[in-house]
């Protein structure tokens, strides 16, 4: 935890709470990152497939792309509510 990380932390919140809710929010960041790729090579596999649109190949990234951004939209609600109790908005107080 660096100094200014340790400077913002609210009032009220234990710094053990504070530090593991700062790891896990970086944890899922780079979970969105990670998914937000996953889907940008799933488009691409759909441009390359533009021309046997309807096939079961193209169908399998269609979902594919859809299941991702159901889980992308879930880890970015759990980030929110992460990023809202570091900001001491929704955490004990």
């Amino acid at each position: 935890m660096t100094l200014g990380e340790f400077l913002a932390c609210p009032k009220g919140m234990d710094i053990a709470e504070y530090e593991k809710l700062l790891e896990w929010k970086k944890k899922t960041a780079k979970r969105i990152g990670k998914l937000s790729e996953d889907i940008d090579f799933e488009e691409d596999a759909l441009k390359e497939l533009a021309d046997e649109k309807g096939s079961e190949r193209y169908n399998r990234h269609v979902e594919q792309i859809k299941k991702l951004r159901t889980k992308r939209d879930t880890v970015c609600k759990e980030y929110d509510a992460i990023k809202a109790k570091l900001d001491g908005k929704g955490g004990k107080r």
